[in-house]
């Protein structure tokens, strides 16, 4: 279990660096979160055709194997575009509190795939870790009026990603982890790239701030460089580690040490924009981790027993 936790870790250092590719690209949102899971599909094609020529498979076999992975890719596609659409819709204090509110839905979400109930110890790890997240974001909150519609959005946001990493521990049984993330990735990028091609069609924008496809005053090199580095690591590294997370830890674990990405968020944006925290930043992140060390000390415990 000491890798597994090191390995989700891990998983959460490079996904949380997603934030600054991000604010660093002026490309449309729907487009580049499309492009990032292309990536990060085009570079596993081949791990996946090594994996699937294992005895016994055929071209059935693996439509078969692969049919699991199509709802969790459509439910990550629609995740990356509303979150990025409800995220400038609101306030960021809002969209954080809500998007970090994973870890309330799961359980619910868990019990109703598989009757999986989380345990007392879970309960009061998980209350610990959201507190945490109240006290930083609570006093910037503000609910209703203006920023309805993106509050909305951000919580449907939530549900989503919630629902795409259950699943993956349903439905992630393959023999090969490459067997189940490569037709997630095909299917989530290619999902997306055709909202953002209907969007572009129709003339609509996914919001302030993205540059269209078409135009030619951003750097092609760089946005180029953008987009394979969050196909690379956010979703490459981060994502498959969740996926794989999901399979061999508890899922309320998993939820948590996602939640605490502001963290590792928080001393990045430090490290290469000279963004210092602000005060509440401390205690929160300390919340957190007590809430994950809650969870984690319960699960060895009931190993021991």
């Amino acid at each position: 279990m000491v890798f597994d936790i090191l390995l989700l870790t891990l998983g959460q250092i490079v996904a949380s660096s997603s934030v600054i590719a991000i604010k660093m690209s002026s490309i449309d949102s729907i487009l580049l979160a499309s492009l990032r899971v292309l990536v990060a599909a085009i570079l596993l094609t081949p791990w996946y055709v090594r994996d699937s020529r294992g005895e016994g498979r055929n071209p059935k076999t693996l439509v078969a194997e692969a049919l699991p992975s199509v709802l969790p890719g459509l439910l990550m596609a629609f995740h990356f575009i509303t979150w990025n659409m409800g995220a400038r819709m609101t306030l960021a204090a809002n969209a954080s509190l809500i998007v970090n509110m994973m870890p309330v839905a799961m359980p619910f979400i868990m019990y109703g795939l598989s009757r999986t109930l989380i345990t007392r110890r879970e309960i009061i790890g998980t209350l610990v870790a959201i507190a945490g997240v109240v006290a930083l974001t609570g006093p910037n909150l503000r609910i209703g009026g203006e920023t309805l519609a993106g509050d909305l959005m951000c919580l449907f946001s939530m549900v989503l990603l919630s629902l795409y990493l259950a699943l993956a521990a349903k439905n992630n049984r393959q023999p090969s982890v490459w067997l189940y993330v490569v037709p997630l990735y095909w299917i989530a990028g290619l999902t997306a790239l055709t909202v953002y091609l209907v969007t572009a069609l129709l003339g609509e924008s996914s919001g302030a701030g993205s540059t269209p496809v078409s135009a030619v005053s951003f750097p092609l090199l760089k946005e180029g460089l953008l987009a394979v580095y969050l196909g690379v690591f956010p979703t490459i590294v981060g994502h498959t580690i969740f996926n794989r997370s999901m399979r061999v830890l508890p899922s309320q674990l998993v939820s948590i040490a996602i939640l605490s990405q502001f963290i590792f968020a928080g001393l990045i944006a430090f490290l290469v924009f000279g963004e210092v925290p602000e005060p509440l930043w401390y205690p929160a992140a300390l919340l957190v981790i007590a809430g994950a060390v809650l969870v984690i000390t319960g699960k060895k415990n009931k190993n021991n027993s």
